[in-house]
């Protein structure tokens, strides 16, 4: 294993099913709940409430076909997304979440059908967007204002993929930003390049792309980094599935273990 600045902490039996990638969220201090396929393709979880001193382990028993993606919006809530049931031409979107008091929602399909591990963040309280993409290799923006009794989904347009994707938000105003690994034909795959949408509060972006343009082989996985100078960090498997930690807007990049320094 490797450390980046603090232990890494083997979690022993716990595994998840190879091909998806794990969701970690953190709704207050102490608290980490990571959420996984299990090997039996299982929604599970681990969680600490001691700052990981101790963990525990909670099956919660959803057919999963994506990775799931998780958020929490207020100290007492969490939020998990995933591809569940498997429909003719991809899987169900599939929402539950937990809430300090009351326990575990029932699974709530979305009537969605979705190809890709879908992206969640909150803008604050009550406040979900997740995107993904469909079966028409369009990227979609869903979200609610309202706990997530009602939803809007708007068609981000047409950008022929089906990667998993990863969200962000950042700055203020709020800004959201939507990363996937783009598809491209050619002796390269199956890398390709990371580009990325942003919301400014208003309108959606064209498809733009990082500079120096930066290929991988999955999906990166993306969380904010809240300090004045950086964006965010992005953390890719390259071909030669070594780990590479890229601090954008430091413009930190290269093949292995990177660990960009933090700006006071």
């Amino acid at each position: 294993m490797v450390s980046i600045g603090d232990t890494v902490k083997d979690m022993g039996a716990w595994v998840y099913k190879d091909g998806t990638r794990p969701a970690v969220v953190s709704p207050k201090p102490g608290y980490i709940n990571i959420f996984f396929a299990g090997t039996d393709s299982k929604l599970a979880e681990i969680y600490t409430v001691d700052g990981g001193q101790s963990w525990n382990y909670h099956q919660l028993g959803d057919d999963m076909s994506t990775g799931p993606t998780a958020v929490s919006m207020n100290p007492t809530r969490v939020d998990v997304l995933f591809g569940g049931q498997r429909m003719p031409d991809g899987f169900e979107l599939t929402h539950r979440w937990y809430i300090s008091g009351f326990g575990w929602s029932d699974p709530s399909q979305q009537g969605v059908t979705i190809v890709s591990s879908p992206g969640v963040i909150s803008l604050g309280d009550n406040h979900l967007d997740v995107s993904f993409f469909i079966p028409q290799g369009r990227l979609q923006h869903r979200y609610t204002g309202d706990g997530a009794h009602t939803w809007i989904q708007e068609d981000l347009g047409e950008v022929n993929s089906a990667s998993d994707v990863s969200a962000t938000v950042v700055g203020n105003p709020k800004r959201i930003y939507v990363f996937w690994k783009a598809f491209v034909l050619g002796p390269n795959l199956p890398k390709g390049p990371v580009v990325y949408k942003e919301w400014d509060g208003t309108v959606w972006s064209d498809v733009l792309a990082p500079s120096p343009p930066i290929e991988t082989v999955f999906a990166p996985a993306v969380c904010p980094v809240l300090t004045p100078n950086v964006t965010c960090w992005f953390c890719f498997m390259f071909p030669k599935l070594t780990w590479s930690l890229i601090n954008y807007g430091m413009v930190t990049f290269g093949l292995g273990l990177i660990m960009p320094s933090r700006p006071d």
